[in-house]
C-alpha cells in the first residue's frame, strides 16, 4: 500500500488515500463535495470526478448533481446545525438519488475512489448499498460523524463491520474527524 496525502496541506491527513487510484480506471466520487477541497487533486489529474452537495456550485473539470446520495430515491430536507447539515425534519428540501440511481445518471460503473462527508448520511447510505455495488468501488474515504455525534458510535462501528465484510481493509487517518479509508483488498 503507497498512501499518499492529495491535499497539498500536509496536516489534513483526511485527504489520504492510496496511490493505486491511478491505475484504477474509474470515477472519482465526491459525496459532500462542498467547497471541492478534496477533490482538487483528482480534478487537475484530469480524473472523471462527479460531486453531490445540494449547496455546492459547479466548477470546471468536474460534474455535480446539486442534491443529496442517500438510501432511497426522492426527497429530503436537510438541518442546519451550526456549520454543518445532516438529513432531518426541518429546512429545505432537496433531491436525493439512491447509489444505484446516481452512478446510472453520471455513467458511473466503476470507482477508483469513494469520498463521504454526509454528516450522518454515510450510514443509511453504505447500509443500503449491496455486494455488487461494493465490488465495483476500490477505494472508501470517509468521515464517519460519531465524533460529533457520540450516539451514532454504534451505527459507526456497525459500518465498518459491513466494509470489512464486502471485502475492504480499515484504516483511521484522521481522528479529529472521524476519517476512515477503506481500500479493497487485493
Amino acid at each position: 500500500m503507497a498512501l499518499i496525502q492529495t491535499h497539498k496541506d500536509p496536516i489534513q491527513t483526511w485527504s489520504t488515500v492510496d496511490t493505486r487510484y491511478r491505475a484504477h480506471g474509474g470515477s472519482i466520487v465526491d459525496l459532500g463535495c462542498l467547497y471541492w477541497d478534496w477533490s482538487q487533486h483528482f480534478i487537475q489529474e484530469g480524473f472523471h470526478v462527479v460531486g453531490a452537495d445540494p449547496q455546492e456550485r459547479e466548477i470546471p473539470g468536474a460534474i455535480l448533481f446539486k442534491g443529496v446520495v442517500g438510501a432511497t430515491d426522492g426527497n429530503c430536507q436537510l438541518e442546519a446545525a451550526g456549520a454543518v447539515a445532516k438529513v432531518g425534519t426541518a429546512g429545505e428540501w432537496y433531491p436525493q438519488m439512491s447509489w444505484k440511481t446516481f452512478c446510472k445518471a453520471y455513467n458511473i460503473d466503476r470507482v477508483a475512489i469513494l469520498k463521504i462527508n454526509i454528516e450522518g448520511g454515510e450510514y443509511p447510505l453504505l447500509n443500503s448499498m449491496d455486494a455488487e455495488d461494493f465490488s465495483k468501488i476500490d477505494q472508501i474515504t470517509v468521515s464517519f460523524h460519531e465524533w460529533l455525534w457520540p450516539e451514532q458510535r454504534a451505527q459507526a462501528e456497525a459500518t465498518r463491520r459491513l466494509l470489512e465484510l464486502n471485502g475492504f481493509n480499515l484504516m483511521k487517518i484522521d481522528t479529529p474527524y472521524g476519517w476512515w479509508l477503506a481500500t479493497k483488498a487485493s
